[in-house]
Parts: structure tokens; C-alpha cells; sequence
């Protein structure tokens, strides 16, 4: 099941975490889904729109207003992610705000030494940098990347990892990638006094992941989210059931 890739970590309007939905106004609701999010809203869908489920809006990357609210949505690289912002300053004189990712939930080889072991990075070469994109690969000689070659046509290949190095890469949403939402977070709230005093409020409460897979079997069996702090995420329900380790 595709959902069981991704992984959601959100903040609401307390400045706690949250399932990664959002109220807007109306009946418009916001959502956060694989790394972009929807707007679902049953008083404007139409069936020509080509979505179901009463989703009016599919947004990757984008600063808007919708329903009442202002919306950003912002690309990060580490794990393919989706970083979101949301206000609503004239919610019966009360301002609200949410914040969360959307991310893949598995680490690539590359993003692993980088917050891991950053010094196999010196084993790259000259140049790696640059290069616009890496693709990871695990066999029995260990754990690397493969990347179009700087010195010509073709692509080169290199190991990180030797065949006895463990590397757990399904970590959800990593450290490091929660490191970088906070830092953005704070800048993305810095202009706004009661958005200031929400990210404090976010900076002392304990941050919850959750597999999105999970979360659809919790809400088919009607149970709580199976949310845990960061760095402790077990298999996925999927994954259990189909009794892999991977």
C-alpha cells in the first residue's frame, strides 16, 4: 500500500501535535497526504473535477488563500518533503495556525551519512555537490549511491556501507529533517506576534510522527493513530502484516 511509504508529522491549534488536518472555514478542511496536501470541501466539489473523496484542491507548492486562511506550502529536498503553514488571523478573534510535513519515510543512503555519519561524505568525490541527483542501491557488497558521472557520459556508483554495517534508513520523519522544519518554521513565523508565541508553544511540545498507512487502518477499525516520538517508529502495520523487515 503506497500510504505505507509516507510519513506525517503536525502541529495544531494549541501547538501540540495533531493528526496533519486542518479546519479551514466553512466546511473546507485540509490535509496533509503523502508529501503535498488536500483541500477537501463537500459544498464545492464536483464530480468533472477528476478527484473523489470531496477533494476540490491537490497543492505540492504554493502561497494562497483559501477558505478564509492563508496557506504556504514549501518543497524540501530531505525526503522528498512538504512543509506546511497555515493561518486563520480572523477565526472569531482568535487567530489559529497549523504547521506539519509530509514526507517519504525512508531515508536515502546519501541522506543517512549525512545525518549519521557525515564523514563517508569525504569518500564522494570532488564535486558530488553539484550533481543534481543520486539514486540509492543495498545488495549483499553493502550500501550506496549512484550518480551521473562527473568525469563524462554514464553514471558512477560507490558504497557507503560495507556488507557488516546495519543502516536502519525507515525512520519516518528523521531528526534531521525535523530540525530543518523547525528552523523554517521559525522563520516562516517571525513577522506574525501570535504566530511567535504558537511557535514557542510548538518548540516545547513533543513532537509525534505517524506512518500514513497506519493512520488509514486506524481510521478503517476506528482506533487511535499509532503515533510515536521521533526515532522510535517500529514496522509499519503493513509491513507486519506482510511479515517484512524492510
Amino acid at each position: 500500500m503506497a500510504l505505507s511509504n509516507w510519513d506525517t508529522l503536525a502541529f495544531g491549534e494549541d501547538g501540540s501535535s495533531c493528526s496533519g488536518a486542518f479546519g479551514l472555514r466553512g466546511d473546507a478542511v485540509l490535509s496533509i497526504y503523502k508529501n503535498w496536501i488536500y483541500i477537501r470541501q463537500p459544498s464545492g466539489w464536483m464530480k468533472e473535477s477528476g478527484f473523489g473523496d470531496n477533494v476540490v484542491m491537490q497543492v505540492d507548492h504554493a502561497k494562497m488563500s483559501y477558505a478564509g486562511c492563508d496557506i504556504l506550502v514549501e518543497r524540501e529536498e530531505m525526503q522528498q518533503a512538504c512543509f506546511v503553514f497555515v493561518t486563520d488571523d480572523d477565526y472569531k478573534g482568535n487567530p489559529r495556525f497549523f504547521a506539519g510535513i509530509g514526507c517519504f519515510g525512508t531515508l536515502e543512503v546519501l541522506e543517512y551519512a549525512q545525518i549519521h555519519n557525515p564523514d563517508r561524505l569525504s569518500m564522494l568525490p570532488e564535486g558530488w555537490d553539484d550533481v543534481e541527483f543520486f539514486f540509492s542501491f543495498e545488495d549483499n557488497d553493502g550500501a550506496g549511491v549512484t550518480f551521473p558521472s562527473l568525469t563524462g557520459e554514464g553514471v558512477d556508483s560507490l558504497y557507503l556501507y560495507g556488507p557488516d554495517e546495519e543502516i536502519d534508513r525507515d525512520t519516518g520523519v528523521s531528526e534531521g529533517l525535523y530540525e530543518r522544519f523547525i528552523s523554517w518554521l521559525e522563520g516562516v513565523t517571525s513577522s506574525h506576534v501570535d504566530a511567535r508565541a504558537w511557535f514557542e508553544k510548538v518548540k516545547e511540545a513533543r513532537p509525534l510522527r505517524y506512518n500514513q498507512g497506519d493512520a488509514f487502518f486506524a481510521a478503517h477499525f476506528d482506533t487511535t493513530i499509532p503515533a510515536t516520538n521521533i526515532g522510535e517508529n517500529g514496522p509499519s502495520i503493513l509491513k507486519e502484516a506482510l511479515g517484512s523487515e524492510e
